[in-house]
């Protein structure tokens, strides 16, 4: 997406191209202008100075389309592979600050039990060092389809003219040998296995499976605890204890963590409950705050 030439057609128009990665998704955004600046069919530094061609409202989208299409048809060479392979292990030295490994500390312990507690999004530098070239091309064959992807419009746009541009700019990408299984990725998938969770408060009745989804089983998917759960009141929940120490901590910190799922707010009842509960937390949270500023 950096070294994508149809994204830099976006450049000197006022767009916003980025991408990032989390838990579960890689994404990849175009924030634009419905129009071209001034009507310009070059969006580039001479357009913007006035030695540019000039339309009558020339739409933005298009451009952001065929950046965004160019993902799922990306092209590997090898020098780009080696850019992007530098630009990643850099930014993995950068955010490797003893803040980020207290951080990686905490979400290891709160999900002890799956695989978020192993797979961070930057990756394993082993990992990244060791790709080849053969290796980003059969990941993104695999993973990066247009039958495994969400595109989202948000703006000022004509419905049916979003369509039809859709329609023309991704029917160039090859389709899907196959009918998708519309279960979810990560039960298709071994490379994403269920994240399954420990409660420790709070219910959960299943409303937000995936439809078509099979039914998974907890002792196949849920992983033994590096640090075994402790109960020292049988009436209680299982407490789940970890500590951290390094050289380069200088303060003590304490966490502690109830682990609720999400609960579906689909009444007004439930969402006055939820706005609740999260000004009283609020509240708790400034008080602790400044309860801890004062000296013991």
């Amino acid at each position: 997406y950096m070294g994508s030439r149809k994204r830099e057609r976006l450049f000197g128009t006022g767009s916003q191209t980025n991408a990032y990665t989390d838990f579960h998704h890689t994404v990849f955004y175009a924030c634009c202008p419905c129009e071209v600046p001034g009507g310009m069919l070059d969006g580039s530094l001479t357009a913007l100075l006035g030695g540019g061609q000039r339309a009558n409202s020339a739409k933005m989208l298009p451009r952001a389309l065929d950046a965004l299409c160019e993902v799922l048809d990306a092209q590997f060479a090898p020098a780009r592979v080696e850019k992007e392979r530098a630009a990643v292990l850099s930014e993995m030295s950068m955010v490797n600050t003893i803040e980020y490994r207290v951080e990686c500390q905490i979400l290891k312990a709160l999900h002890a039990e799956n695989a978020l507690s192993r797979r961070f999004p930057i990756g394993l530098e082993q990992q990244i060092r060791a790709w080849t070239v053969d290796d980003v091309m059969h990941f993104h064959a695999k993973h990066y389809r247009p039958d495994n992807a969400l595109l989202y419009i948000v703006g000022d746009v004509d419905t049916n003219q979003v369509e039809q541009q859709i329609e023309k700019i991704f029917s160039v990408l090859p389709k899907a040998n196959k009918l998708p299984n519309h279960e979810s990725l990560k039960v298709q998938s071994r490379h994403f296995p269920p994240v399954l969770h420990t409660w420790s408060g709070g219910t959960y009745n299943g409303i937000s499976n995936v439809p078509g989804a099979k039914k998974i089983n907890p002792d196949k998917f849920l992983l033994p605890l590096a640090v075994p759960s402790t109960n020292y009141i049988p009436t209680h929940t299982p407490v789940r204890a970890h500590v951290f120490q390094h050289e380069l901590l200088q303060s003590f910190s304490f966490h502690l963590f109830a682990k609720r799922p999400i609960e579906s707010v689909t009444t007004l009842q439930a969402h006055r409950l939820h706005v609740c509960r999260r000004l009283a937390l609020a509240a708790l949270q400034v008080r602790l705050n400044v309860m801890a500023r004062n000296e013991p």
